[in-house]
């Protein structure tokens, strides 16, 4: 039982300052209205000693002053933990509202919006009410019974023990009206959900309603979600109503008691007059704390019902979740090699063939950028990054797209990326008759000058070209060759190339 008030534990501690001074408090006003009788005790004690009137007025004096120091640190202990149960509330709701964020379409498919609005509103009130109120007067009891209690045994064991007789039923009606309590209350919240969907759903489709003139059947249908909800009430205050005179009546037999056998022991000299009345307003002060205990639990029990609720909603996952412990790969040292092989043709790349070359290896270390076409960059020097693909440019001709794989070495760890990708020609000049990209001989350090120098005249030209396939006609495995005529000088889509970052 109560287990679902567990989910706010967290939320209480991370205010433990606010509640640890409003718990100072608690204490200090118990300790100063417990000290009330006992002045009481010594001013009557003095009346009817026969003491001159100004030692009576500096009791008198003395009892307002404690009394009014009492008000003053129960206030500070209302205004501590209350506010404090309303700063719960906050982050409560919040957290609330960034799981319903995270949470799939699939989830608010099955689940009724109004049912959603009821938990994100009277049940977040409630579990405000435990973590407040609740909490606040369970203390407050608890510390009072531990000072009260001492303080009538020492007057009279006897009558402390007569007294306290018929507080022994009170754990029993605690448990019997308690549990009747919580079961109805968690019947009201999900009735109040219903309503919430109803009304929801009516204003959402009432053009269909009224389409199909349905004005009379939903409101009869309404009525009957009112009235169930209105039984339900009825019955929890039932519970409650009968929780508080309960409690009334277990204090009164105890006054009844003080009464009976306290004036014997009066009479009897047993007990001095100022003990008899100081023993009663013991009494009384336990009174309220037992009703105000009542009260208390109550609204625990209402609070457990709808945080079940809303732990129920914390408790959905999303249908994509992030994995709690991500792999973390290990951190890349040392050198890096590639070997790259660029082929248009639909076949595997040979050593040798039109429309493929084979990059001699490239060595780069960790922080260096390696270029789609040339040499390692430093990782302070910018890249310029061109196509990933091998073209074959002729008289007049444009470069088509095609694939793009090759194994990256670092260390123990290998990335192979391939890329194939469709993008628009760039044309070439009338004096390019042939590229080194499709030259698969060639090898060393004669490539990479004379596509540099191609790239420039590629750059530069104004002259018009008629577009034609690479690699003579051949098509890449994915991508195609564009048959689109463009201006006469070389164009980068940034979009298609690539670079590498070790």
């Amino acid at each position: 039982m109560l287990t679902s008030l567990r989910a706010l534990v967290p939320y209480i501690t991370k205010f433990k300052s606010t509640y640890a001074a409003g718990m100072v408090f608690v204490v200090v006003s118990n300790a100063l209205i417990t000290l009330g009788p006992k002045i009481l005790e010594h001013g009557i004690n003095l009346i009817d000693g026969g003491a001159t009137p100004a030692a009576v007025a500096r009791v008198a004096l003395l009892l307002v002053g404690v009394t009014l120091l009492g008000g003053s640190a129960r206030f500070g202990m209302r205004q501590l933990l209350n506010s404090g149960s309303r700063r719960v509330e906050f982050d409560l709701r919040n957290d609330l509202f960034q799981q319903l964020e995270r949470l799939s379409p699939s989830f608010y498919d099955r689940s009724p919006t109004g049912d959603l609005m009821s938990r994100s509103t009277n049940d977040l009130l409630a579990a405000r009410m435990a973590a407040g109120p609740a909490l606040m007067y369970m203390v407050d009891t608890a510390v009072r019974v531990s000072m009260v209690f001492p303080a009538m045994f020492a007057m009279s064991p006897r009558l402390t023990v007569l007294a306290l007789l018929p507080m022994l039923g009170l754990p029993v009606v605690m448990i019997t009206l308690g549990q009747k309590i919580h079961r109805r209350s968690l019947a009201i919240q999900e009735q109040f959900g219903a309503i919430t969907t109803h009304v929801h759903e009516h204003i959402s489709g009432l053009r269909i309603v009224r389409a199909y003139r349905q004005e009379r059947a939903e409101t009869e249908e309404f009525r009957q979600l009112n009235d169930e909800y209105r039984t339900r009430n009825i019955s929890l205050a039932k519970a409650q109503g009968a929780f508080r005179p309960l409690l009334a009546l277990l204090a009164g037999l105890g006054g009844v008691v003080v009464l009976a056998v306290g004036g014997r022991l009066v009479m009897a000299g047993t007990v001095s007059v100022g003990e008899y009345v100081a023993f009663g307003v013991y009494l009384m002060m336990l009174a309220w704390p037992l009703i105000a205990l009542g009260w208390a639990v109550t609204l625990v029990q209402r609070a457990d019902a709808a945080m079940g609720r809303i732990n129920a909603l914390f408790h959905e996952r999303p249908a994509i979740m992030s994995p709690t412990n991500p792999a973390v790969l290990p951190r890349a040292g040392g050198r890096g090699a590639s070997r790259w092989t660029m082929c248009g043709s639909s076949t595997p790349a040979p050593r040798t063939g039109v429309g493929c070359c084979r990059m001699s290896p490239s060595a780069w270390r960790r922080g260096s950028r390696w270029p789609s076409s040339g040499p390692p960059v430093p990782a302070n020097r910018p890249s310029r990054s061109f196509w990933c693909g091998a073209t074959t440019p002729t008289r007049g001709g444009s470069c088509s797209t095609a694939s793009t794989s090759g194994p990256l070495h670092w260390g123990n760890c290998v990335r192979t990326w391939v890329w194939c990708r469709r993008r628009r020609s760039c044309s070439a000049p009338p004096s390019a008759r042939t590229s080194c990209w499709a030259r698969p001989t060639m090898g060393g350090s004669s490539w990479w000058p004379r596509c540099r120098s191609w790239l420039r005249h590629c750059r530069t030209s104004r002259t018009g070209s008629t577009p034609c396939s690479a690699n003579g006609g051949s098509t890449c495995p994915v991508g195609r060759s564009s048959e689109r005529r463009l201006p006469g000088r070389w164009r980068r889509n940034h979009r298609y190339s690539s670079s590498t970052t070790p």
